[in-house]
Formats: C-alpha cells, sequence, structure tokens
C-alpha cells in the first residue's frame, strides 16, 4: 500500500508465481479492500498467474475428482475479473 501511495496508479495489476499465485487468489480482494479503507483512488484490474500449477505427479481419477474444483476457482476468478 506505501509503494502505491507514495507513487499513485489509478490501476495495478497483482502478478504471483508459482506457490504465490495460489495466494495470490486469497489476497487480490483483501487488497482491493486496503485501497478503498485508505482512500487509495486505485482498482486492481487483473491478476497474473505464472506456473501456478506446479508439477507433480497424479492418477487420472484424481484428475477428474479435481475438475469440478478448478473449473468453480476458474470461474470465480472470471467473475472478479472479466476479461471482456
Amino acid at each position: 500500500m506505501q509503494l502505491n501511495h507514495d507513487n499513485p496508479s489509478k490501476e495495478i495489476v497483482l502478478v504471483g508465481n508459482s506457490w504465490g499465485s495460489f495466494e495470490l487468489l486469497y489476497i487480490a480482494s483483501m487488497v482491493e479492500f486496503l485501497l478503498k479503507e485508505t482512500q487509495q483512488d486505485t482498482k486492481v484490474c487483473g491478476v497474473i498467474l505464472t506456473q501456478s500449477g506446479g508439477i507433480f505427479e497424479q492418477s487420472l481419477v484424481d484428475l477428474v475428482r479435481r475438475a469440478p474444483l478448478e473449473l468453480a476457482q476458474r470461474s470465480a476468478i472470471d467473475m472478479l475479473y472479466p476479461t471482456r
């Protein structure tokens, strides 16, 4: 928040890499809240997630079981940060 306070911007993009991209999904709404609470005229206009999947072995059964959760998370992200 201090960086944006010292160098104001109308829009910011949050970037997370690896495990940080997983955490970014949870803190993006907190960042927006803090921007409003500190009366900064800035909006989070997007998020960039890089290498967020990680490399790990999983069976096809595990992949199929996790698919609904992954799709729900993507839908939630699309609702918060529409691309159109």
